[in-house]
């Protein structure tokens, strides 16, 4: 097989390749002659033979390391995402349960915290009951100014539909200011405000509450809840311009809304009543 090797490795492979299996040696005493041809040879290692390079022993080819175990697979998307489902699913039946409960404890919480926080209105800086000079402070001297010597359903309409004459206290020597073309209102008692009107939405007036010029309804009353309005109907001056004029007023707040088309295009200010009770 190998006419260059050394007659000792000439006969081991014979040997080892011999057609009977009977006549071959078994592996380790394969191993054990082969180890005394190199020596008896002086073969090294590092000689070009291919059989140079089998292992040194079958031992140590036994004792090799045998690799770790690979990691397990990561979570796959469809866990991950059967996690992330339940979770939420969780958290909104707790939301839902919390939410459920709520007239026990939100409509508590939402009137004592308004009571306990409850303010006079004001608007543009003016409250009911403010001095004349607090007036013309806040919006200079008014560019009209009209006198009615006693006041009536019909002539309050001057001023706004949401007004009312028991808002006035008194109905006699009551004055009308106008500002912006008439879209700030004014009435006065002697040296008092009474009622304040405000139509104009360049005058930037909101309410305590939040709510100014072309607010919804829906707003003012989501505002304004736990109290419920008292509202009425009535017609505009020109009906075929702005028709029916629907009137949100809440009494306990001092507070009215003159509503058209959803959207409120005044707010009215008049003296609180307490709720009747």
């Amino acid at each position: 097989l190998c006419p260059d090797a050394p007659p000792s490795l000439q006969e081991w492979l014979a040997e080892c390749t011999h057609y009977s299996p009977t006549r071959r040696p078994s592996s380790e005493v394969a191993f054990e002659r082969l180890q005394r041809v190199i020596e008896q040879t002086g073969l090294s290692r590092s000689n070009t033979f291919p059989l140079m390079a089998l292992p040194t022993s079958p031992t140590t080819a036994a004792a090799k390391p045998v690799p770790a175990a690979a990691p397990p697979p990561p979570a796959t998307r469809r866990h991950w995402l059967r996690k992330v489902g339940l979770t939420l699913f969780g958290l909104t039946v707790l939301v839902g349960g919390v939410w459920s409960a709520k007239p026990w404890w939100w409509w508590w919480w939402s009137s004592s915290s308004r009571s306990a926080t409850s303010e006079q209105e004001t608007l543009l800086g003016i409250a009911i009951g403010d001095s004349v000079d607090k007036l013309t402070q806040c919006l200079g001297p008014p560019a009209q100014r009209q006198t009615i010597e006693r006041w009536t359903d019909l002539s309050l309409r001057r001023a706004s539909p949401a007004l009312e004459l028991d808002d006035l206290g008194e109905a006699e020597q009551i004055a009308l200011w106008l500002w912006d073309r008439g879209n700030i209102r004014a009435v006065l008692h002697g040296n008092e405000v009474r009622a304040l009107v405000v139509r104009s939405e360049a005058a930037a007036a909101v309410t305590q509450r939040g709510i100014r010029i072309g607010a919804s309804d829906r707003a003012v009353e989501k505002a304004y809840a736990p109290e419920e309005p008292m509202i009425q109907t009535v017609r505009d001056e020109d009906e075929s311009k702005l028709g029916r004029c629907h009137i949100f007023r809440y009494d306990s707040c001092g507070i009215a809304f003159e509503v058209r088309s959803h959207k409120v295009r005044a707010i009215v200010l008049y003296t609180a009543r307490p709720p009747a009770r």
